[in-house]
């Protein structure tokens, strides 16, 4: 089929569709003949329904490990030894619009998958028999959703729309509750009239800690129990990877394996003689030939993870977990949710998880951060994690002072950055964008 593929200063100009290209928003820009794209109008066939749910899954899920890894280089996760200097100035936490390493692996890909959450949800609205009770409407909200709590997270402001500023970090985590909301409606009203129970159910736990973190993140501790409260503890949510195609590969194989290895554990992570921080016990160069890197092994929010042991590598297949029974408790945990007694019993199964011995100090919301990094370290969380300890807790414990390479390699001190800032296109190519 033939159509014209269009571009525009929305970077969410379009989703993938199965491997088409499927035209989300029209835009003055120069078009071009793409004989591998759908038509527009043929997203108006309800053949494609399904199709276009999974397209938004899709979006989500190819973005999402280059995503993780680049939050663990900016944070306090890893070190990175890749050549470019985009990469460096991302370790150093020196962002600006024109740092490729965020635009590319951050900024464009969550307002792509953002979009296609929005634009598909409200397609298949028009489509489908009962749009309040269809699984294939709540999914599209649901990793909709989880796009703004991302953006929300990780981003200082973000547009969503052409001609319009900005949206706060609060703002954007504002609309994720109500996207999240809805899915969670949608689906418990779709397993009421007869839909498959499971999926349902998964849905809208997945909407559950989705809500319940962003509330969290907003500084709303009570929406933040709400939510989080009845999540089974068992419950997990994955992004899942395939070895082919390519696109679907999860980067941190490529990224901790032969001579393109670009990633090393940190220091705040090395040494912890933790089952859920593993990583190699002697260095290695790779990539700039010059960065020290202490490769790590899958973590607990990987797939190939077990608490038994070993030193399992990254494969291309390996799965990320996005949500999680796990993330409800500690949640509830850190907003009140738990009593005293709760508190230490869940911080001692998790302390046990990892190896460590029952807790024997006093400051229980302490240990609760500590073990909650291990937990969750590598998978997109740190950086949302980092922000809050500061704004609501006076904890400043983003990465400082000197760099590890700053004595071998003159790298320099940590600069202050603590968000993203969108990208210098979307300063040329938004007129309502203020910056």
């Amino acid at each position: 089929m033939m159509n014209q593929r269009t571009n525009c200063s929305n970077p969410a100009a379009a989703v993938l569709l199965f491997g088409a290209v499927a035209t989300l928003a029209a835009c003055d820009a120069l078009s071009v003949q793409n004989p591998a794209a759908i038509n527009e109008e043929d997203l108006t066939d309800p053949n494609l329904i399904t199709a276009m749910a999974n397209s938004v899954v899709s979006e989500f899920q190819g973005m999402y490990s280059q995503l993780a890894y680049t939050l663990a280089v900016f944070t306090d996760e890893v070190v990175t030894g890749e050549t470019a200097t985009t990469w460096m100035e991302l370790d150093l936490r020196i962002i600006s619009p024109t740092t490729t390493a965020v635009s590319s692996n951050v900024y464009v890909p969550l307002q792509r998958a953002r979009h296609a959450g929005d634009d598909m949800a409200a397609r298949l609205k028009k489509l489908v028999e009962n749009p309040s009770a269809d699984l294939r409407v709540a999914t599209a909200l649901a990793y909709g959703g989880y796009s703004y709590v991302l953006l929300g997270e990780y981003m200082c402001h973000a547009p969503i729309k052409v001609g319009e500023d900005a949206l706060s970090s609060d703002q954007l985590l504002a609309i994720a509750i109500q996207r999240l909301d809805e899915a969670m409606n949608v689906a418990m009203a779709a397993k009421s009239q007869g839909a498959n129970a499971s999926q349902a159910d998964r849905l809208a736990f997945l909407a559950r800690v989705g809500a319940a973190r962003a509330a969290l993140q907003m500084g709303n501790n009570s929406l933040a129990v709400s939510y989080a409260s009845g999540v089974p503890g068992d419950f997990v949510y994955w992004v899942r990877h395939l070895s082919e195609p390519t696109s679907v590969r999860n980067v941190f194989a490529a990224r901790t394996t032969g001579s393109s290895q670009t990633l090393g554990v940190d220091v705040a992570f090395r040494g912890l003689n933790d089952r859920r921080v593993r990583h190699a016990a002697n260095p290695r160069t790779g990539g700039n030939q010059k960065t020290l890197l202490w490769t790590p092994f899958q973590p607990p929010s990987f797939s190939g993870w077990t608490e038994a042991g070993g030193d399992m590598a990254f494969q291309h297949d390996t799965d990320i977990r996005m949500s999680s029974g796990l993330e409800a408790r500690y949640i509830l945990a850190e907003a009140g949710g738990m009593t005293g007694v709760q508190l230490l019993s869940f911080i001692n199964e998790r302390r046990a998880v990892g190896g460590q011995g029952s807790f024997a100090g006093t400051d229980l919301m302490a240990e609760l951060r500590d073990q909650r990094r291990r937990d969750f370290f590598l998978d997109g969380h740190r950086l949302g994690d980092l922000r809050r300890y500061k704004r609501f807790h006076n904890l400043d414990l983003f990465p400082k002072g000197p760099h590890p390479n700053a004595d071998d390699w003159g790298w320099g001190n940590y600069s202050d950055a603590e968000c993203f800032v969108p990208s210098r296109g979307e300063i040329i190519g938004n007129p309502g964008y203020n910056g």
